[in-house]
């Protein structure tokens, strides 16, 4: 009973975007030339068929024009965050510059910590001394369950 109430409550809701900030989206003008390709689409097919010679070259055409603005929004947003770190550079905001140069470089941060021996918290000098923990915890973990 109070599952379906709150269905429908959330179904009149309007929907927030999870991101927060500056998001990457489309302009009007690539949001235009999808609702005109679908109409054209639909007009063609009606007509011709959708795999007809006539519809091919239609989508074809609206593929190119689509495709062309999307790399211009791209291009866009590139530079407001090129922008975006520059201010911030001028300024002075140092956290702010270290937030825009990896989605610049699309690239993430590797967050995980190196493996430390855990009896000496030492971080283990490379590989081989690395899988000799993993087999001395292997068979300290098999001589328990057998």
């Amino acid at each position: 009973m109070l599952t379906e109430a709150a269905r429908k409550r959330i179904a009149v809701l309007p929907r927030l975007d999870k991101k927060k900030g500056k998001v990457r989206g489309r302009s009007e003008t690539s949001k235009e030339l999808f609702e005109v390709r679908k109409e054209k689409c639909k007009e063609v097919e009606d007509e011709y068929g959708s795999g007809s010679l006539e519809w091919i070259a239609m989508h074809r055409n609206f593929r190119k024009r689509i495709s062309k603005s999307c790399r211009d929004d791209y291009r866009r947003w590139i530079r407001s965050l090129i922008k975006d770190v520059r201010d911030a550079e001028v300024l002075g905001k140092s956290s702010d510059v270290t937030k825009g140069v990896p989605v610049l470089a699309g690239t993430k941060c590797n967050k995980k910590k190196p493996t430390r021996n855990k009896t000496t918290g030492v971080v283990f000098a490379g590989p081989d001394e690395l899988a000799q923990a993993w087999a001395d915890f292997a068979r300290r973990n098999l001589q328990r369950r057998h």
